[in-house]
């Protein structure tokens, strides 16, 4: 058994190799665990992201205009924000590749399969939602 002296845990670290020793270890498993919990973390945050890609691709008749006007965001934002983070890691992808991540299919294929005109009252309320 250990004992801390008053003066603290560095004095320890001074006067017991056996210690720095233990102390290492700890170290290296704290960091390990706080990995692990990170990685799992990450894990998480990406499959709900694979979700969310997922029910967007499904609900096909949700507009984009719709999703902007009620949440700010919609699947080009998504695709925008992959792309951005993808450059951040210092992983190239164009525009095109990352709408086609969250679209399923090129862009232009879904534009045309279901995109529909936006009607004057959806312009106008996202455009009163911009001027917020």
């Amino acid at each position: 058994m250990t004992l801390i002296p008053e003066s603290g845990l560095f004095e320890v670290l001074i006067y017991s190799d056996k210690f720095k020793e233990d102390y290492i270890t700890i170290l290296i498993i704290i960091c390990l665990d706080i990995t692990l919990i990170m990685n799992k973390k990450t894990e998480i945050q990406s499959a709900v992201f694979q979700r969310l890609i997922n029910h967007l691709q499904k609900e096909s008749d949700v507009q984009n205009i719709d999703m902007m006007i009620l949440a700010g965001f919609c699947r080009n934002c998504l695709s925008r924000w992959y792309q951005e983070e993808s450059e951040k890691m210092g992983v190239e992808i164009d525009s095109g590749d990352a709408k086609e991540i969250v679209y399923g299919m090129p862009h232009s294929e879904w534009k045309e399969r279901y995109q529909k005109p936006a009607t004057q009252e959806q312009l106008d309320l996202m455009n009163a939602r911009k001027d917020k």
